[in-house]
């Protein structure tokens, strides 16, 4: 399950980390073709993911479960 940051109590730190990730992101694809990444940006996107969803998961004391580009 996706969730809305804005309904969660992250710090600003976080908050723009992860705006940061997803612009990132939607700027690397079309989103209207088959949206990919050569391998070498899904590595480092994925890596991102997973360092940014462990900052989740402490910040919030949840369990969050990544689920990388394949």
């Amino acid at each position: 399950m996706n969730f809305d940051i804005d309904d969660f109590q992250i710090s600003e730190e976080l908050y723009r980390d992860l705006i940061s990730w997803v612009h990132d992101y939607q700027n690397s694809v079309d989103l209207f073709k088959a949206p990919s990444l050569p391998e070498d940006k899904k590595v480092k996107h994925n890596e991102k993911g997973v360092l940014l969803a462990k900052k989740v998961q402490i910040e919030l004391g949840v369990s969050v479960i990544f689920n990388p580009l394949t």
